[in-house]
């Protein structure tokens, strides 16, 4: 890295903490360095740092220099991540100080840099940043195809988050045409990702569309409940500006009940958080709301009063939805006062702005993406439900596979076995057979030896009677021996 974007990134936290006191000390000392700065992504990024700082403390005179320094630093270096980073900072600034037609030239500007970069995440940033300006413009047509878009990259790189805020923006865009059951749907999507991701924030913002829609649908239980919820976490995150948009709704409820005392209320306690705050989205509305609540009220003048500075903030930001409504707002003062001209002139201009926000083109073109946008789900789920088929399939044929081969490894072992029985069999039986000859010839002999036993026996006994009968008795003799005693 060389010295120059080494100084400049030393530089970076030191401006960061010295912007509140000097800043101008803060652009000068980053103009010097910036001038003596080479080409590196280090200087990109360091840029882009300080153009956020710097709109973050209303230092917004010179954020044009220097998004376009990082811009052509990025542009030299094709540094495209860079780049893109610079023209998605341009864009929300440009975005959310009402300056719409700017916001989309950057913006635009970075979706080939996207194919480049091939990063979904980037993809999704820019797709969904000028979703959000076209929706503020009331050009629901684009707005549609971009958060459509953004949808998409988001479930592509798996990103819960994203996934929770196009959802969010498809379910305000579905409350701007005022189709309050896909914009309830929507929301209720959107806040089961931020439920999982445990996002207290984002998960306000939820409850806040949640109850906004269930509002238009006159279910005021269900939308009270929403921007309690809401307000409860807004309050201990000491967001005031979160804490606005709810007390704004409750005021809204009441509004909407011809409660206008009470509606009063809350929408001064609303105004009292954001006074000095640059949102441009939350002061049109209730400036719209304080015009109407002071009409119920019978007193026409403040609500014109209300009504002229809600089109004046919706002419310079360039919200035609709030436009469309101070318009509507000023024609029902007017014929209050019994100014019926005034009433017709500004009649007729919410009709034109009516008749531009929500053409059946718009409709059909809405509905076209969300057809295609399903059946390309649709799709994914059958490609999934094939690909679980496959993987089962291959899976029992793995399984087949394996109980063959089983099979055959135990025939093995099994004819290996009886190969071995028979051997052993057959081994026995010649050895039985020789047991059984030796056997048959010692009986043989046996019986032969007994046959000469008995013919020894039968001469001995036939020689003894023989023996006998020459021999004389004992009778004999012993007559003898007594006739020569005598």
């Amino acid at each position: 890295m060389n010295s120059v974007s080494y100084r400049l990134l030393i530089l970076v936290p030191v401006l960061l903490l010295s912007s509140a006191l000097f800043p101008q000390n803060k652009i000068d000392s980053l103009k010097k360095v910036l001038q003596h700065a080479k080409n590196d992504t280090a200087t990109v990024g360091s840029i882009n740092i300080l153009t956020y700082n710097l709109y973050m403390n209303s230092d917004k005179e010179e954020i044009p220099v220097f998004i376009d320094s990082a811009i052509r630093v990025a542009e030299r270096t094709n540094y495209y991540r860079g780049n893109i980073k610079a023209r998605f900072i341009a864009g929300n600034i440009y975005k959310n100080s009402g300056q719409i037609d700017k916001a989309k030239l950057y913006l635009t500007g970075a979706l080939p840099l996207c194919i480049k970069s091939k990063d979904a995440q980037d993809h999704f940033k820019i797709n969904h940043t000028l979703a959000l300006c076209l929706t503020d413009e009331g050009n629901y047509k684009q707005a549609s195809e971009y958060f459509f878009t953004a949808l998409r990259y988001a479930e592509e790189g798996g990103n819960k988050t994203q996934i929770a805020n196009a959802y969010g923006g498809l379910g305000n865009l579905y409350s701007s045409q005022g189709d309050f059951v896909k914009a309830i749907s929507n929301q209720q999507k959107a806040l089961k990702y931020r439920i999982e991701l445990n996002d207290k924030m984002r998960m306000s913002f939820s409850y806040v569309n949640l109850a906004g829609a269930y509002r238009s649908l006159n279910k005021f239980d269900s939308a009270q409940y929403y921007f309690n919820k809401a307000l409860v976490i807004q309050t201990a995150e000491k967001n005031t500006e979160g804490q606005a948009y709810s007390y704004a709704g409750i005021g809204s409820i009441y509004l909407q009940k011809n409660a206008p005392e009470a509606a009063i209320d809350y929408f001064k306690r609303a105004y009292s958080l954001v006074e000095n705050s640059n949102d441009a989205e939350i002061k049109s509305g209730l400036f719209n709301s304080l015009g109407e609540t002071y009409r119920q009220l019978k007193d026409p003048d403040k609500a014109i009063d209300f009504l002229n500075k809600a089109v004046e903030f919706n002419l310079t930001t360039n919200k035609l939805p709030r436009l469309k409504e101070s318009y509507l707002g000023l024609s029902k003062a007017y014929r209050d006062k019994k100014d019926f001209e005034k009433a017709y002139d500004y009649f007729q201009k919410y009709s034109e702005l009516k008749d531009t926000l929500y053409s059946s083109e718009v409709g059909k073109k809405i509905s076209s993406m969300e057809y295609n946008y399903q059946i390309e789900q649709d799709k994914k789920i059958a490609q999934l439900e094939n690909e679980k088929i496959q993987f089962r399939h291959e899976e029992e044929v793995k399984k087949q596979k394996l109980i063959l081969g089983a099979a055959l490894a135990i025939l093995f072992v099994v004819s290996v076995f009886s190969v071995f029985i028979f051997r052993q069999y057959k081994a026995k039986k010649a050895a039985n057979l020789v047991i059984h000859d030796q056997k048959t010839e010692i009986e043989k002999q046996h019986n032969e030896l007994e046959e000469k036993q008995k013919e020894i026996v039968d001469s001995i006994r036939y020689a003894k009677r023989i023996q006998q009968t020459l021999m004389p008795t004992e009778k004999y003799i012993s007559k003898k021996l007594n006739d020569l005693i005598k």
